[in-house]
């Protein structure tokens, strides 16, 4: 069998010499990305293989985190005739939006056999990671979600659809492996389809001084912040979300709020989400993480005087007409309390700003 290898960059490597033969790399192509995922053009930190999100039937090829702390899904397109990249790849990217840091954390201890290990430190793994390949600054997890496609050919319909998606601001990147014999080895050389380049595919928008907001933040802060309070939020929630930051700020040590998540904005302690905000013209959805067993939503719902749901479902509707409180475990230890708070809803009230304390309190115990 061949040996397969990174051809270096800038080595002259002939047209002729091209293998276009589907299939030819076979499984290798897997165990190949599995040891050097540098083979898909960038630097990217492997935390799962055949990763289960939801639905047991349904795995993708790898997780990744990326050097600006994006996670990555990867897809391996094994012939002309799959399709490579479907509402599957997708719905793998709309899963991993919801993912916290102890998500990531709990699957990159199943992917390094580190479950029960006390010295793991996810934290520092992944910043060892970012300063190996020259990171100085390292960036929160998840702020995005990504697609990369990869396989030895791509198709017109799959480059069409993927560059369709990024005209749509969905992170798609497609990297056709091309292999050209040498003797005895199989050189693969990354070639970036979608977007056309290397330099395109990391580019970063760059945001001018004049965009800058009122309390004198610039750059990305400025813009996430104007997306959420001006573009997602309606006049009164975003009211809200400003009282509520305001309140964060004066009463406890906190790290944020952060604004970079597409659907939410988050405060943290010790490098945990501890609150999301999730912004909608109408409703803002609290999510508190707190010491399993603490509150009682009965509890809650009579200090506030908001309804009580006992299914999550039930708090999804945007045109109810009360505010409500639902918890449910999110593991062992910890639970996620869901407020779903309406316009009306007074966060200055000395009930709320109790909530607020004994939560904080709640969050580690």
């Amino acid at each position: 069998m061949a040996i397969l290898r990174i051809a270096h960059r800038g080595k002259e490597l002939q047209p002729e010499n091209r293998i276009r033969e589907e299939n030819i790399l076979g499984g290798d192509l897997e165990d190949k990305i599995a040891t050097d995922p540098d083979l898909l053009g960038e630097p990217l930190l492997l935390i799962g293989r055949q990763v289960v999100l939801q639905d047991k039937n349904d795995r993708l090829d790898f997780l990744a985190l990326d050097t600006k702390g994006n996670s990555v899904v990867i897809e391996i397109k094994r012939s002309l005739t799959q399709e490579a990249l479907d509402i599957t790849s997708l719905r793998y990217a709309s899963y991993l939006s919801k993912w916290k840091l102890e998500d990531f954390e709990n699957q990159t201890r199943k992917f390094l056999k580190k479950v029960g290990d006390p010295n793991f430190d996810f934290v520092a793994f992944f910043k060892s990671f970012c300063q190996g390949v020259g990171v100085k600054t390292i960036p929160k997890i998840n702020q995005n979600q990504r697609v990369i496609v990869t396989g030895s050919i791509i198709n017109d319909n799959l480059s069409r659809f993927a560059m369709w998606l990024r005209d749509r601001h969905i992170d798609v990147t497609v990297v056709e492996l091309q292999m050209f014999k040498d003797e005895d080895t199989i050189l693969i050389k990354p070639d970036f389809i979608v977007p056309a380049n290397r330099e395109e595919a990391f580019a970063t928008e760059e945001v001018s001084e004049t965009e800058a907001s009122p309390s004198g933040e610039k750059g990305k802060d400025a813009q996430w912040k104007s997306w959420h309070l001006d573009k997602r939020c309606g006049p009164k929630t975003k009211g809200m979300c400003l009282k509520i930051d305001r309140i964060m700020d004066n009463n406890f040590d906190l790290d944020g709020p952060h604004w970079e998540q597409k659907s939410y904005i988050s405060y943290q302690i010790n490098h945990s989400e501890w609150l999301c905000i999730y912004t909608t013209p109408s409703i803002l959805r609290l999510d508190f993480f707190v010491k399993a067993g603490t509150f009682l939503a009965d509890d809650i719902a009579r200090t506030l005087k908001i309804m009580k749901y006992d299914s999550e479902d039930a708090t999804s509707d945007e045109s109810g007409a009360e505010s409500s409180v639902f918890i449910k475990p999110r593991d062992e230890n910890t639970d996620r309390i869901q407020l779903r708070i309406k316009e009306d809803f007074d966060v200055e009230s000395d009930g709320f700003l109790l909530f607020l304390e004994e939560a904080y309190r709640a969050f580690s115990g």
